[in-house]
């Protein structure tokens, strides 16, 4: 989601922070300027919707070809152009977003079911709205294996948030820009462009750019001052709807007069609001000794200046703190060590980590009709295998004697996801 309304409000409201660039201009520049090599930071999962639809049959699946094909298109126009692509595709969900991933998940299986009532109705495939296109199972799992047997492609899986990654990498290696498609983009200090991957034309490598400077002028705030600016706007870490009574509380309409909480308030009176507010706040370390203050100000409860540190924290722009590497003690932590590696430079799928990491294993929504129950959900008809394949995984991990159990959140339904299903491993003789 990145922060509720930004885009919208920075291309209606905010010109001199979103305006259309040539590519091929901006890295002659760039190469000009600073004589090093232009290198693009892409965001990979944010670019699937975007590579996927110059592939014809979006229903049925399965053309994988014509989406090798795209691939290399994409690759080679920014090749052409004089850049280097390092590539960033997500890992398993970070926990503190596992609210906004199911809201999505459910979101997401109301479309499947409108795509089944269209072809239960029309029986033709061309019948069905585009804008309920879904992007194949595993189409990211995939994309990222198919990116690396493409010559000069640097293609990587986040340990982390893969967006806060993206924005450190771009940062500590001085690159060019990041291409994506999430507002906290613009509120990262990274990459020197931020550029949108929705508006890119690869025949005229042309596309938008986001300034977060022009951004922060605009506002009349600082460009340090902007993490805090997503926080009380709202984002994935610090959800809109629990900061309604604020925004209420520092927005008037026209003449005075008071919003109730089933107004909706127009993003530009609400992001100039929120950022008058913020002038009145100090900046820097300054700023988080007055948190519970803050936080007793937006929910009237100062117990949550740690929810509102968390968010601001997450757009840091501090370099990350290094940490002696320790010598493997064991065989399980000689093993961990030796899946981090391959799982940051694509050599195992993310789940294999994620299950050896935490004991984690989550699958989205696919194009399945829950609402027929001639067949088991595919979640639930594989699961005796994947208890197989956690046993493999944990054979070696130390226990201490406590029953090993993996957390599984598997979309099979409405009410799949009120409650993660906890699951044994099957040790295998």
């Amino acid at each position: 989601m990145g922060v509720k309304g930004l885009q919208t409000y920075i291309e209606n409201f905010c010109p001199d922070a979103c305006y259309q660039v040539s590519i091929r201009d901006l890295i002659y520049t760039y190469r000009r300027e600073t004589e090093r090599e232009p290198v693009i930071v892409v965001d990979g999962s944010s670019c699937l919707r975007y590579l996927y639809q110059g592939v014809s049959d979006w229903v049925l699946g399965g053309q994988l070809k014509e989406y090798i094909e795209m691939l290399k298109k994409f690759v080679n126009a920014f090749q052409s152009a004089g850049a280097r692509l390092v590539i960033y595709f997500d890992g398993a969900t970070v926990e503190r977003k596992r609210p906004i991933w199911i809201q999505r998940r459910l979101r997401n299986l109301q479309d499947v079911y409108k795509i089944f009532d269209c072809l239960n109705k029309w029986k033709r495939v061309s019948y069905i709205d585009q804008t309920l296109m879904q992007l194949p199972a595993g189409l990211g799992g995939i994309t990222r294996f198919l990116f690396k047997e493409l010559p000069g492609c640097e293609v990587r899986t986040s340990i982390r948030e893969c967006d806060e990654e993206i924005a450190e990498y771009a940062r500590n290696k001085q690159c060019f820009a990041i291409l994506g498609q999430d507002t906290d983009y613009i509120i990262y200090e990274g990459g020197q462009y931020y550029l949108s991957i929705k508006d890119l034309n690869l025949e005229k490598m042309t596309t938008i750019n986001y300034n977060r400077w022009a951004l922060a002028r605009h506002v009349h705030i600082y460009p340090a001052q902007l993490p805090l600016l997503a926080t009380l706007v709202g984002n994935d870490i610090v959800s809109p709807d629990d900061l309604k009574e604020f925004h209420i509380d520092v927005c008037h309409r026209p003449g005075g007069k008071r919003y109730n909480y089933s107004s909706r308030i127009r993003f530009d009176i609400l992001i100039s609001n929120v950022a008058g507010y913020i002038r009145t706040l100090p900046c820097g370390d300054n700023l988080f000794r007055v948190l519970p203050g803050i936080a007793h100000r937006v929910f009237r409860d100062e117990r949550k200046a740690g929810l509102l540190e968390t968010s601001i924290r997450s757009y840091s722009s501090d370099p990350p703190r290094e940490h002696p590497v320790e010598t493997p003690s064991d065989n399980w932590n000689k093993l961990m060590s030796m899946a981090k590696k391959k799982l940051i430079h694509c050599e195992i799928p993310p789940q294999l980590w994620a299950i050896m990491n935490c004991q984690l294993y989550e699958s989205s929504t696919a194009l399945e009709d829950f609402r027929e129950h001639d067949l088991p959900p595919s979640a639930i008809a594989f699961r005796p295998l994947r208890q197989r394949i956690y046993g493999l995984l944990l054979r070696e991990k130390p226990t201490s004697g406590k029953a090993v159990i993996v957390t599984e959140w598997c979309m099979h339904g409405e009410e799949s996801l009120n409650n993660p299903v906890l699951v044994r491993p099957v040790i295998l003789q």
